[in-house]
């Protein structure tokens, strides 16, 4: 039996995205987007949410322009290039280690109600998770040491993809809501707080409870009711046979 030590280093950058459109002036969204009460710790919403923290430390202007997009257009968007490297001191194989990178763009774009609660929006992210260096991706660095399991969740070489791509719609002040379209089950489902292997594990035995056979992205739909800040009920439904890079 092979016992491996396996180094990981990984970066992540947010970069300030432009966008040219015309329109005119909305109160801010921030009350609707601070309600936001559907999805998980790795869903759109709220990832954003930590990109405005980051943006806010940062010495760039990057946090008035993305504030500029969402006061004027109901816009709030942002991108970030991610990598990671991993190398293992031990291998069953010739290959001991690997290196991806994953760029992703993403948003929401409020457009029914915008500047109030009961908003209706569109959300989005598009990414293409590539091979860097190194003998294969982090992805697929697990089985040439004998795991059988995955160390680099999300960074492998599938290319450029639409990820989630769904209509969310609010009622009654924020307490009701649905979501349907493209959807993530991982966003919706078995939700964990430290569920993102952007900001906080790389083992997808940690990212989420691999005894629940999750779907893959895919067409779903689903509705959640917010009887407090502590209590919420939700359900969704999704397509078992969804793909992550084909769209049926």
């Amino acid at each position: 039996m092979i016992l491996t030590k396996l180094k990981t280093f990984s970066a992540l950058w947010f970069l300030a995205v432009l966008l040219c459109a015309t329109g005119q002036s909305y109160a801010s969204e921030s009350a609707d987007v601070d309600n936001q009460f559907l999805g998980g710790t790795s869903s759109i919403g709220n990832e954003l949410k930590t990109a405005d923290q980051i943006d806010r430390a940062s010495p760039w202007a990057i946090s008035e322009f993305r504030t500029y997009l969402t006061d004027r257009y109901g816009l709030n968007l942002s991108a970030d290039y991610a990598t990671l490297y991993q190398e293992a001191s031990d291998s069953q194989t010739n290959v001991d280690n690997g290196m991806g990178g994953v760029f992703r763009i993403y948003g929401r774009w409020s457009l029914v109600g915008r500047g109030t609660i009961d908003t209706g929006t569109l959300v989005a992210k598009w990414e293409h998770r590539h091979r860097l260096s190194g003998d294969v991706t982090p992805g697929r660095l697990a089985p040439q040491l004998g795991y059988f399991g995955v160390t680099g969740l999300g960074f492998t070489d599938a290319g450029g993809f639409l990820a989630p791509f769904y209509w969310e719609q609010f009622f009654y002040d924020g307490h009701v809501g649905i979501v349907a379209g493209r959807l993530d089950s991982t966003d919706f489902m078995d939700i964990l707080g430290l569920g993102s292997q952007w900001n906080s594990f790389q083992n997808a035995a940690v990212l989420s409870n691999l005894s629940i056979p999750a779907p893959d992205l895919g067409f779903g739909f689903g509705a959640g009711i917010k009887f407090s800040d502590k209590w919420v009920i939700g359900t969704t439904i999704h397509d078992a046979n969804g793909k992550q890079t084909e769209i049926e």
